[in-house]
């Protein structure tokens, strides 16, 4: 069992992690400052569990049409997968993809659930054998 973000799971295939704590500039896949202790978090994850292949998955409020919603899901996922790179991750590690406002967590018309669905999620793709 393994604790990443909020979430607390087995560390198998198919797991999803949410990570609250990545926040973009409105409307943009720009990262906040805010975010470093959760990427960070992630970059640890990663070394610690470096037979690990994820995929970044990004999504958004159900506020904005489908089209923007899948784009800026997609690019905030893109820039989460930039910064891990950046800290030595591999690309055959990493995966993203946007989902945009398909798969909501809630669909209550308020501030806390528009920012309940604007999230990352690390979903763990697959767990090779060690040597």
């Amino acid at each position: 069992v393994v604790m990443l973000g909020e979430t607390k799971a087995v560390l198998r295939k198919g797991s999803i992690f949410a990570i609250e704590k990545i926040t973009f500039k409105a409307n943009s896949w720009e990262l906040e400052e805010e975010s470093e202790d959760a990427l960070q978090e992630i970059v640890g994850f990663m070394k610690q569990n470096d037979n690990v292949i994820v995929e970044i998955r990004g999504h958004s409020s159900r506020m904005a049409g489908s089209h923007f919603a899948k784009n800026l899901s997609e690019n905030r996922a893109s820039a989460v997968v930039s910064y891990l790179k950046s800290y030595n991750i591999g690309s055959d590690r990493l995966a993203h993809n946007g989902y945009g406002k398909s798969e909501p967590v809630c669909k209550e018309n308020t501030k806390d659930c528009k920012k309940k669905n604007q999230r990352v999620e690390v979903k763990i793709l697959e767990i090779k054998k060690t040597k």
